[in-house]
């Protein structure tokens, strides 16, 4: 608290060097004050050599407030790279094949809808993208063992 006094009133005691300065240099409608480059520079290297530089003033422009992210928009921030990045690994996850596509080619074999290895098969489709890639590269003779094989290890029931 003790450092945060001494910074305002050493910042004050500046500005009130400033606004005392002989001639029209301090505008209170912009709340600026309106040094040319060189009398900044005389400034600097005489009275007030922090002067400038306290008040982030430039020579015709008002002192700019500081922009602080507040710790809560920080975390937002955070929180939304971290769901853009799960969302990114979801659909890279979820592309590939899709249920269309393998069910065309499961209808092309002609089990028929009451064949339990059509509904496992539509039930490992639904699994993940990486099932439905296997699917499509399996070779006709090898569509039955596969899907036997991936409906024991899902525990799905014949």
């Amino acid at each position: 608290m003790r450092n945060r006094y001494d910074y305002l009133r050493n910042r004050y005691v500046a500005w009130c060097q400033l606004k005392s300065k002989t001639g029209n240099h301090y505008n209170p409608v912009t709340n600026s004050f309106n040094f040319i480059e060189e009398e900044w520079d005389q400034l600097c290297k005489s009275n007030a050599p922090n002067a400038q530089s306290a008040f982030n003033i430039d020579t015709e422009e008002t002192p700019k407030k500081r922009n602080k992210a507040s710790p809560k928009l920080a975390k937002i921030t955070e929180f939304e790279n971290e769901m853009t990045s799960a969302l990114k690994l979801m659909v890279q996850a979820n592309s590939g094949p899709s249920l269309k596509e393998c069910k065309e080619k499961l209808n092309n074999l002609g089990w028929g809808a009451t064949n339990p290895l059509h509904k496992m098969a539509l039930g490992i489709f639904c699994e993940s993208a990486k099932y439905r890639e296997q699917w499509m590269l399996l070779e006709e003779n090898e569509n039955a063992d596969w899907v036997k094989m991936v409906s024991t290890k899902l525990g799905f029931n014949a």
